[in-house]
């Protein structure tokens, strides 16, 4: 989701501020099923959520952007 609202400074500059957000509402993005055929009862279990592609980014959890962009 992402909402921006764009400004006139002057004639020439103008200013955008923007707000992007990422698993807005927090729902867990599941992983694939074990598929461990000795792991003792385990077999199918999903025991953990995908990661997200961007490094250094928390896993799975939401994540808010804001960003302010001058042209001129």
């Amino acid at each position: 989701m992402a909402m921006s609202k764009n400004f006139t400074i002057t004639e020439r500059v103008r200013a955008q501020f923007r707000f992007d957000a990422y698993n807005l509402f927090n729902h867990p993005v599941l992983a694939l099923p074990n598929s461990c055929v000795d792991c003792g009862g385990q077999s199918g279990q999903i025991t953990n959520i995908e990661a997200d592609s961007a490094p250094g980014a928390p896993i799975g959890m939401r994540q808010l952007q804001f960003g302010v962009r001058v042209t001129f």
